[in-house]
């Protein structure tokens, strides 16, 4: 409420600040919004950040282009190749991946773990 940064932004989920699905503080995080609500301001540079509880994750996105919306120029931003790469080719996903021999490829993500092994 003291600050607008803070906006729709998610603190727990059924009660609980932060997951144990993953094996680093990282990827445990709840950050960002449920994606229906954004902090005021946006700016071609922020990078906004959302809780998916589909995917168990966080995921961010980054500024794509300035658009004309009915006469409103608005920014279009997209979820950029990183939010879905592989571990060896984005470190910070690296925690995503609960079998470090045997990871996901890009463009796939395991999320047994969090699905209760589906």
């Amino acid at each position: 409420m003291k600050d607008f940064r803070n906006f729709g932004k998610v603190v727990a989920v059924n009660g609980v600040t932060e997951m144990s699905y993953w094996d680093d503080e990282y990827c445990n995080r709840l950050n960002g919004s449920d994606g229906s609500l954004f902090p005021p301001f946006v700016t071609k540079d922020r990078i906004i950040r959302i809780f998916s509880e589909d995917a168990c994750r966080s995921v961010f996105m980054t500024f794509k282009e300035e658009i004309d919306y009915f006469g409103i120029t608005a920014f279009r931003f997209h979820l950029p190749p990183e939010v879905w790469a592989a571990g060896d080719s984005y470190p910070d996903n690296l925690c995503f991946c609960p079998n470090k021999a045997k990871c996901s490829r890009s463009g796939v993500m395991d999320i047994s773990p969090c699905k209760k092994g589906i």
